[in-house]
């Protein structure tokens, strides 16, 4: 009985829940293929990891391109985004004066 209300909240996955999943995942695949390059230079002795990713300049373009559209995203006010304390400040509020 306890594993079927287990699986229920699993499978009742909200859209932030998701959108975090979902970043989550390709920040785990940005840096796992930042550090493949890192430790492929090291096992080399390329001596400067700046000169690797210099030869691939794609892999550093890529991640830069990624955070900036999350940068300007977080300017955009968005329902999938968990306001969290603002929420809270709104309910919580205790009106004073007139």
């Amino acid at each position: 009985m306890k594993k079927g209300n287990k699986m229920n909240k699993l499978s009742k996955l909200t859209p932030v829940s998701i959108l975090h999943y979902v970043r989550l995942l390709y920040r785990g695949i940005l840096f796992l293929t930042v550090f493949f390059v890192y430790l492929t230079d090291r096992l080399l002795n390329h001596g400067n990891v700046v000169d690797s990713f210099e030869e691939r300049p794609v892999i550093l373009s890529i991640v830069w391109v990624v955070f900036t559209i999350e940068m300007i995203i977080r300017f955009i006010p968005s329902r999938l985004e968990n306001t969290g304390s603002q929420n809270k400040l709104d309910i919580n509020k205790i009106k004073t004066g007139e």
